[in-house]
């Protein structure tokens, strides 16, 4: 049996995914929670396959803060986050802790999915507007830091 924690602080968040999980996969356990610590206290033996992490951004709180509440209990490797309001810094944080996964909340029914089926597969999954949103942080900062990159020097 495939089963799938949803971290989120959002109760919707919560119920919105489950419904669309238990449409998409069969003989599926679902495990619901608010927070880390609220997990481990309810599911204390539980091993998920996957783990779906809810991230908001609340004032105050940064990547670090969330990752650091899950991975007291699990292996960073089975953690997708499921993004409210992605932000560069937070998403390279996310990406060195080795997450198995990145995507907005934004995103389709269908691209959930797919991040999910990938994670499970044992590949990382990134969305597309989230590597765009990386690779126009990178250019930006690599222009302020060493010159304009767009212009054509020969090499010959």
């Amino acid at each position: 049996m495939l089963t799938i924690a949803i971290i989120d602080r959002h109760p919707t968040a919560r119920l919105d995914l489950s419904s669309i999980l238990r449409q998409h996969f069969d003989d599926i356990s679902l495990l619901l929670s608010r927070n880390g610590k609220t997990f481990h206290k309810t599911f204390p033996d539980a091993e998920p396959n996957l783990i779906i992490l809810g991230f908001a951004h609340p004032r105050g709180a940064s990547g670090r803060d969330a990752l650091q509440q899950i991975t007291l209990y699990q292996h960073p490797e089975k953690i997708i986050i499921l993004d409210e309001d992605p932000h560069p810094e937070v998403i390279m944080f996310y990406l060195r802790a080795n997450v198995k996964g990145y995507i907005s909340k934004r995103k389709t029914t269908g691209e959930i999915v797919d991040c999910i089926k990938t994670a499970l597969d044992g590949q990382m999954y990134i969305g597309l507007d989230t590597l765009e949103l990386l690779i126009e942080n990178f250019t930006v900062k690599i222009r302020g830091v060493g010159g304009d990159w767009g212009s054509t020097s020969s090499f010959d």
